[in-house]
């Protein structure tokens, strides 16, 4: 699964993907690509780019961040081992 939350309060405040295996690098590019469309990535948002192994994926983050810049959105990284930063991994946390 791959999920992406906001902390505004909207009833969309949710978007995720379910598909089949293991996610990768090019899986999360297209996940932001639909969330792009479908209009999830309002201009003034900081999408939070934790340290899973998926955004490791150098050849996606230039691609990643015109996106984004095309939203009117930008990427912020987290530091190493910050999870309770993360609003993701409390949806993860309630899920599990």
């Amino acid at each position: 699964m791959i999920l992406m939350t906001t902390l505004e309060r909207r009833d969309d405040w949710l978007f995720f993907d379910l598909k089949p295996g293991t996610n990768t690098a090019q899986s999360f590019l297209h996940f932001i690509q639909l969330a792009a469309r479908n209009g999830r990535i309002p201009p003034g948002s900081f999408v939070v780019w934790d340290n899973a192994r998926i955004h490791d994926g150098n050849e996606i983050v230039d691609d990643v961040d015109g996106i984004l810049a095309q939203c009117g959105a930008l990427r912020v990284n987290l530091p190493t081992y910050s999870p309770e930063f993360n609003v993701c991994e409390l949806v993860f946390a309630e899920i599990k």
